[in-house]
């Protein structure tokens, strides 16, 4: 498959509408991994963005860093690799079918943001206007200092972000020229929203200007697919409560499993974990699977959005050593719920900690314990209405400059 940008300059500016005389935004975000959160937050942000502003044809842009790839691709198929498997290679097809049909049909399939300056030049030619996504596009992970994620300056037309994130970069370890250039793009921007306390700190420190925080665009929609919300638990009461596990801490999974095991079933989705029963999930399924479930054990961020949104009871934790030197992007949507009490800081490693989690655990497995329920669902439509404030103030921003 070709990296190389399909650029040419001639008629550049009427490409900038799309077939129907809508002006083009590109939506700079991730859309090439295979985890389930990258997907579904670009599908989310694209169809925020189109309700809320049907005159502007929005378009994701299909970035992705060459050498990520070609690592990620060598992996998938490397009998060698422990995570090799038919599950990981059918997961990984699952996701690039979810997402292609809103990718733009561009004589090659995904952009090399590597070479910056081709991936420049198909941005400057393609749209009116620039997006930059959710997800952790601003934490300059692969491609460094020159991360076209942080738009240049130099692309003329508004620019935006919507619920964008920087977390797991440490701002102190950046150089004054670095942080010159990050400021350059960031003043460049029209409108700033970001998602977390971590991404408005680094905004607030490197320009004038103050950034709303808003959840993720999967928590944002109170629809994201069709089969949304329609999940329901299938065990009957005298059945055995059934614990999901959607983490990447294989010792943690095993204690889980060896506690509960004998009293529960116990799943996993995404990696496997021993001892479990593995649910193989496509995008469309895993939205609407948590609801299923008495209890979600989770340390991804996303494995958090969907429990929020199917109203599943779930505990959610970190292990990473970053998160006990600033709050993590769990610990902050978490505290915006008003739920602290489903969140354990494990970075540590304390078997008081542990002990803790498995506590909880319990309590939501076994007790059906339902206390928070209906403040957990208020808080998220607290926090919905101020999303949709600041995306429409956004988008009044960036048309302003179409």
């Amino acid at each position: 498959m070709s990296a190389r940008s399909p650029i040419t300059t001639k008629g550049a500016r009427s490409i900038m509408n799309s077939s129907n005389g809508k002006p083009r935004v590109g939506i700079v975000t991730l859309t090439q991994s295979e985890n389930y959160g990258t997907v579904l937050q670009a599908y989310a942000t694209h169809k925020i963005l189109s309700e809320c502003a049907p005159d502007i044809d929005f378009e994701l842009v299909p970035t992705d860093v060459g050498a990520v790839r070609r690592r990620r691709v060598m992996s998938i198929v490397n009998p060698a690799n422990p995570s090799f498997g038919v599950s990981r290679a059918m997961n990984f097809a699952s996701m690039r079918r979810f997402i292609r049909p809103l990718l733009p049909q561009v004589g090659s399939r995904w952009i090399n943001i590597e070479d910056r300056a081709s991936a420049t030049e198909f941005l400057a030619t393609r749209y009116a206007g620039y997006i930059t996504g959710s997800d952790e596009v601003w934490n300059l992970a692969h491609i460094g200092i020159d991360s076209i994620y942080y738009l240049p300056g130099g692309l003329t037309g508004p620019k935006a972000s919507f619920a964008t994130s920087a977390n797991r970069l440490d701002l102190s370890s950046l150089q004054a020229s670095d942080r010159k250039k990050l400021t350059e793009s960031l003043e460049a921007y029209s409108y700033i929203s970001v998602r977390d306390a971590t991404t408005r700190q680094l905004v607030d420190e490197l320009t004038s200007r103050s950034a709303p925080e808003i959840i993720d665009p999967t928590l944002q929609c109170r629809s994201l697919l069709s089969n949304d919300g329609t999940a329901q638990k299938s065990a009957q009461s005298n059945a055995r409560p059934r614990i999901l596990l959607m983490i990447r801490n294989r010792t943690l999974g095993s204690q889980i499993s060896e506690r509960f095991g004998a009293r529960a079933d116990v799943y996993s989705c995404f990696i496997r974990q021993d001892d479990t029963r593995f649910v193989r999930l496509t995008p469309q399924e895993f939205v609407g699977a948590f609801a299923e479930f008495d209890c979600v054990v989770t340390d991804f961020f996303h494995g958090t959005c969907m429990s929020i949104r199917s109203g599943a009871h779930f505990v959610s934790f970190d292990t990473e050593a970053t998160y006990g030197r600033y709050e993590s992007k769990i610990k902050n949507v978490l505290t915006k719920l008003e739920c602290q009490d489903r969140y354990f800081d494990l970075t540590t490693s304390s078997p008081e900690g542990v002990e803790s989690l498995m506590n909880r655990v319990e309590q939501l497995s076994f007790s059906h314990d339902v206390e928070g329920d209906e403040r957990i669902a208020a808080n998220l439509e607290r926090e919905r209405a101020h999303a949709a404030l600041i995306t429409k103030n956004m988008v009044e921003a960036l048309r302003g400059g179409l």
